[in-house]
């Protein structure tokens, strides 16, 4: 039989003692870790990974934004009250007669002045050169309730024409309005005389 103690010297019992110690030391040290002691600054970066972690365990709020899958869209929301009204619009440009006319109505300029004289046709070609027309029998007996016509027995072509067929050859008839009467007249639109003023509405 051998003799262990004879080979046993102090740099054995050294490197015993030192082995014990580094395998018994940090068992002991792990097992009297104090709760809460390891932190962020006792942890290495990348030192935990997803098998350290227990499922569940985390929360959005641990996560960057880009790395969560997006949830489904959910339902639109309530109809939010109504906002204030706006300010009150700015005014539109009134609407003005031509040089020369006069304006009755937000809808009717009149001449000022006669334009012509002649019948009913030589009325129409005057005014179309112009590029207004001729006033309708109640835009005339507007204009005399205006006083935008004057006195004098004069008579004024209306826009209002039609052909009379009891009689040969056809003819046609206007109705013209004779100022100091205040009545409509019919007229031979080809034979008669009249004076004329065109008509347009403001802003054309």
């Amino acid at each position: 039989m051998v003799k262990v103690r004879s080979h046993l010297t102090y740099g054995n019992v050294v490197a015993t003692l030192a082995l014990f110690l580094a395998l018994g030391g940090g068992a002991y040290a792990a097992a009297k870790l104090p709760k809460n002691s390891v932190g962020a600054k006792q942890i290495k970066r990348s030192a935990v990974g997803s098998s350290e972690v227990k499922n569940g365990s985390l929360k959005a709020g641990d996560f960057d934004e880009d790395s969560l899958p997006r949830g489904p869209k959910g339902d639109a929301g309530a109809k939010g009250p109504a906002g204030p009204a706006g300010p009150p619009g700015t005014a539109g440009a009134a609407q003005t007669c031509p040089q020369g006319m006069t304006k009755l109505s937000n809808a009717l300029c009149l001449d000022a002045t006669d334009r012509t004289t002649g019948n009913w046709s030589a009325a129409v070609v005057a005014c179309a050169n112009a590029g207004l027309r001729l006033p309708s029998a109640s835009e005339l007996q507007l204009a005399l309730a205006k006083k935008a016509l004057p006195g004098g027995g004069l008579d004024y072509w209306s826009s209002d024409v039609f052909r009379e067929t009891t009689g040969q050859p056809f003819v046609d008839r206007a109705v013209v309005l004779r100022v100091d009467g205040d009545q409509f007249l019919i007229q031979d639109s080809g034979a008669a005389n009249a004076a004329a003023r065109c008509a347009t509405a403001p802003g054309a």
